[in-house]
């Protein structure tokens, strides 16, 4: 049986996309089964209060004890060497 996804809502700005994704599990609105890998040559940085925002996208390993206590160790420590916070 296919899982029945949510929909993603629209979003008013980043701020309130920001706030959603920190309270809401992401595989009840994506199925990161059928992804394709994608090139956004034109993408731009943007900006939150004149900073520099950066994304680092950290790909999860499921079923995967091993690789899922690795992942939360650089998590840590980016956090910790570097004040990088979740979303």
């Amino acid at each position: 049986m296919k899982k029945v996804l949510k929909r993603i809502p629209k979003f008013k700005n980043e701020k309130e996309e920001r706030e959603f994704w920190q309270t809401h599990d992401s595989t009840e609105y994506v199925e990161y089964k059928s992804l394709e890998n994608w090139s956004f040559p034109n993408l731009k940085l943007t900006t939150i209060n004149q900073q520099l925002t950066t994304v680092i996208h950290i790909q999860d390993a499921h079923c995967n004890y091993y690789a899922q206590h690795k992942i939360a160790e650089i998590i840590e420590y980016l956090n910790k060497q570097y004040g990088i916070n979740t979303v």
